[in-house]
């Protein structure tokens, strides 16, 4: 059930559902994808910004 969700630093999280790609407070990217359907921001601290 929980194959779809991975954490990384900082706590952001990846979620991919229904062939979409959701990425909840983004942070220094690594390995996860660099493409997002949707971005999710939860506070304005400055390390869950990106560019991609």
């Amino acid at each position: 059930m929980t194959d779809n969700i991975t954490v990384f630093k900082q706590n952001h999280i990846l979620i991919r559902s229904g062939g979409r790609i959701i990425h909840i407070d983004p942070f220094q990217y690594g390995d996860a994808p660099k493409n997002a359907d949707f971005i999710l921001i939860t506070h304005d601290h400055y390390d869950h910004f990106f560019h991609v």
